[in-house]
Protein backbone atom coordinates (compact mmCIF):
# COMPACT_ATOMS: atom_id res chain seq x y z
CA UNK A 1 0.00 0.00 0.00
CA UNK A 2 1.48 3.44 -0.74
CA UNK A 3 0.70 6.29 1.68
CA UNK A 4 -1.94 7.44 -0.40
CA UNK A 5 -4.09 4.55 0.03
CA UNK A 6 -3.11 3.97 3.60
CA UNK A 7 -4.31 7.68 4.32
CA UNK A 8 -7.34 6.62 2.24
CA UNK A 9 -8.48 3.71 4.63
CA UNK A 10 -7.01 5.01 7.79
CA UNK A 11 -10.30 8.20 7.33
CA UNK A 12 -12.29 5.78 5.81
CA UNK A 13 -12.45 3.83 8.84
CA UNK A 14 -12.55 6.68 11.64
CA UNK A 15 -15.68 7.91 9.54
CA UNK A 16 -17.23 4.26 9.56
CA UNK A 17 -17.35 4.55 13.19
CA UNK A 18 -18.21 8.23 13.45
CA UNK A 19 -21.44 7.12 11.26
CA UNK A 20 -22.01 3.88 12.61
CA UNK A 21 -22.20 2.30 9.17
CA UNK A 22 -19.57 0.40 6.59
CA UNK A 23 -18.85 2.26 3.58
CA UNK A 24 -19.20 0.25 0.79
CA UNK A 25 -15.94 1.40 -1.63
CA UNK A 26 -15.89 0.55 -5.17
CA UNK A 27 -12.85 1.67 -7.71
CA UNK A 28 -13.51 3.23 -10.54
CA UNK A 29 -10.56 2.16 -13.32
CA UNK A 30 -11.05 6.03 -14.97
CA UNK A 31 -8.32 7.95 -15.96
CA UNK A 32 -9.83 10.65 -14.28
CA UNK A 33 -8.68 10.96 -11.14
CA UNK A 34 -11.11 13.97 -10.37
CA UNK A 35 -14.10 11.70 -10.67
CA UNK A 36 -16.08 10.25 -7.69
CA UNK A 37 -19.48 9.87 -6.68
CA UNK A 38 -20.76 8.92 -3.59
CA UNK A 39 -24.33 7.16 -2.96
CA UNK A 40 -25.79 8.75 0.59
CA UNK A 41 -28.64 6.59 1.08
CA UNK A 42 -26.83 3.21 0.71
CA UNK A 43 -23.14 4.46 2.48
CA UNK A 44 -20.84 3.80 -1.17
CA UNK A 45 -18.80 5.53 -2.92
CA UNK A 46 -17.14 5.19 -6.35
CA UNK A 47 -13.98 6.26 -6.47
CA UNK A 48 -10.58 6.41 -8.55
CA UNK A 49 -7.25 4.27 -6.08
CA UNK A 50 -6.12 6.96 -4.31
CA UNK A 51 -2.33 6.45 -5.98
CA UNK A 52 -1.52 10.43 -5.67
CA UNK A 53 -2.59 13.76 -3.94
CA UNK A 54 -5.43 14.62 -6.20
CA UNK A 55 -7.03 11.10 -6.57
CA UNK A 56 -6.81 10.90 -2.62
CA UNK A 57 -8.28 14.32 -2.69
CA UNK A 58 -11.47 12.95 -4.92
CA UNK A 59 -11.65 9.92 -2.63
CA UNK A 60 -11.78 11.54 0.72
CA UNK A 61 -13.97 14.51 -1.35
CA UNK A 62 -16.92 11.48 -1.25
CA UNK A 63 -16.46 10.52 2.06
CA UNK A 64 -17.13 13.57 3.08
CA UNK A 65 -20.04 13.92 1.31
CA UNK A 66 -21.59 10.64 3.42
CA UNK A 67 -20.75 12.96 6.25
CA UNK A 68 -22.13 16.27 5.42
CA UNK A 69 -25.55 16.16 3.60
CA UNK A 70 -26.79 19.70 3.39
CA UNK A 71 -28.36 22.40 1.40
CA UNK A 72 -28.05 23.73 -1.14
CA UNK A 73 -25.62 21.29 -3.31
CA UNK A 74 -22.87 24.15 -3.45
CA UNK A 75 -22.54 24.10 0.31
CA UNK A 76 -22.49 20.68 -0.04
CA UNK A 77 -19.54 20.49 -2.24
CA UNK A 78 -17.50 22.95 -0.18
CA UNK A 79 -18.09 21.19 3.54
CA UNK A 80 -17.04 17.88 1.23
CA UNK A 81 -14.01 19.44 0.09
CA UNK A 82 -12.88 21.28 3.22
CA UNK A 83 -13.41 17.56 4.94
CA UNK A 84 -11.10 16.50 2.37
CA UNK A 85 -8.70 18.98 2.63
CA UNK A 86 -8.71 18.93 6.55
CA UNK A 87 -8.01 15.04 6.59
CA UNK A 88 -4.79 15.45 3.88
CA UNK A 89 -3.70 18.17 6.75
CA UNK A 90 -4.34 16.05 9.52
CA UNK A 91 -2.53 13.17 8.07
CA UNK A 92 0.52 15.62 7.71
CA UNK A 93 0.08 15.89 3.89
CA UNK A 94 1.37 19.05 2.71
CA UNK A 95 -1.56 20.47 -0.39
CA UNK A 96 -0.20 20.72 -3.47
CA UNK A 97 -0.83 23.76 -5.61
CA UNK A 98 -2.44 21.88 -8.01
CA UNK A 99 -5.25 20.63 -5.12
CA UNK A 100 -6.15 24.45 -4.16
CA UNK A 101 -6.65 25.19 -7.27
CA UNK A 102 -8.65 22.67 -8.53
CA UNK A 103 -10.79 23.01 -5.08
CA UNK A 104 -10.94 26.36 -5.47
CA UNK A 105 -12.06 26.18 -9.44
CA UNK A 106 -14.12 22.59 -8.28
CA UNK A 107 -16.53 25.35 -5.55
CA UNK A 108 -16.77 28.11 -7.98
CA UNK A 109 -17.94 25.71 -10.77
CA UNK A 110 -20.29 24.30 -7.81
CA UNK A 111 -21.31 28.19 -6.50
CA UNK A 112 -21.67 28.94 -10.49
CA UNK A 113 -24.21 26.16 -11.11
CA UNK A 114 -26.31 27.40 -8.50
CA UNK A 115 -26.37 30.76 -9.34
CA UNK A 116 -27.58 29.70 -12.70
CA UNK A 117 -30.14 27.61 -11.24
CA UNK A 118 -31.78 30.67 -9.41
CA UNK A 119 -29.89 30.11 -5.96
CA UNK A 120 -31.63 33.14 -3.70
CA UNK A 121 -28.97 34.01 -1.67
CA UNK A 122 -25.10 32.69 -1.36
CA UNK A 123 -24.08 31.14 1.83
CA UNK A 124 -21.24 32.90 3.54
CA UNK A 125 -18.50 30.61 3.32
CA UNK A 126 -19.00 30.76 -0.19
CA UNK A 127 -18.75 34.49 -0.94
CA UNK A 128 -14.77 34.53 -0.90
CA UNK A 129 -15.24 32.08 -4.56
CA UNK A 130 -17.39 34.67 -6.11
CA UNK A 131 -13.82 36.33 -7.19
CA UNK A 132 -13.20 32.62 -9.47
CA UNK A 133 -16.45 33.77 -11.39
CA UNK A 134 -16.94 35.28 -14.80
CA UNK A 135 -20.37 36.66 -16.30
CA UNK A 136 -20.86 35.59 -19.48
CA UNK A 137 -23.19 36.30 -22.61
CA UNK A 138 -25.57 32.96 -23.24
CA UNK A 139 -26.90 32.66 -26.80
CA UNK A 140 -30.04 30.61 -27.07
CA UNK A 141 -32.08 29.37 -30.75
CA UNK A 142 -35.12 27.49 -30.91
CA UNK A 143 -36.47 25.57 -33.54
CA UNK A 144 -38.46 28.45 -34.68
CA UNK A 145 -35.39 30.26 -35.65
CA UNK A 146 -36.11 33.29 -32.80
CA UNK A 147 -33.01 34.08 -30.53
CA UNK A 148 -32.59 35.40 -27.40
CA UNK A 149 -29.35 35.98 -24.82
CA UNK A 150 -28.84 35.46 -21.00
CA UNK A 151 -25.98 36.01 -18.60
CA UNK A 152 -24.66 32.79 -17.03
CA UNK A 153 -22.00 32.33 -14.74
CA UNK A 154 -18.60 29.91 -15.35
CA UNK A 155 -15.90 29.09 -13.12
CA UNK A 156 -12.50 30.97 -14.65
CA UNK A 157 -9.85 28.26 -13.87
CA UNK A 158 -7.54 31.12 -14.95
CA UNK A 159 -8.45 33.07 -11.83
CA UNK A 160 -8.25 30.46 -9.20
Amino acid sequence: MNKYETIAYKVLKETERELGHRINVEHWKSNNPHSGIAYCKSYSIKVPEPKSDISLNTFLHEIGHLVYQVKPSCLNEYKACMFALDKMRENGLTISRKVKRHHNWYIAYSLAQALNRKLKTVPVELKPFKKYLKVVTVHWYNDDGDTWTNKAYRADISKC
